[in-house]
């Protein structure tokens, strides 16, 4: 349904570029706005569920994953450096 008021918006607004970028923004923002407090009224703190006993492994082993990850992306991008350094140099061309 969003989309047809959009496009219906920009129908009425086609001949004003300002007027239609106001009531696009604002229609974006009063969407962003019921968007972030009818969740909260249709379901309430007390009906949230309870994760307690994994909550610590999983950011455990989130952040070891992390960690694992961003070691990994540092060799490749050290290992790239050196293959790129030694093209550039010619060592690496006459080896091929």
């Amino acid at each position: 349904m969003t989309a047809v008021f959009y496009s219906w918006a920009n129908e009425d607004c086609a001949d004003n570029n300002e007027q239609r970028a106001v009531v696009i923004i604002s229609m974006s923002g009063f969407q962003y706005a019921v968007a972030a407090w009818l969740p909260i009224v249709i379901f309430p703190q007390t009906m949230a569920a309870s994760f307690r006993e994994l909550r610590l492994s999983s950011q455990l082993g989130l952040v070891i994953a992390s960690i694992i990850g961003v070691i990994m992306v540092q060799e490749r991008r050290a290992r790239g450096r050196t293959v790129s350094h030694l093209i550039t140099e010619g060592r690496l061309r006459d080896q091929i």
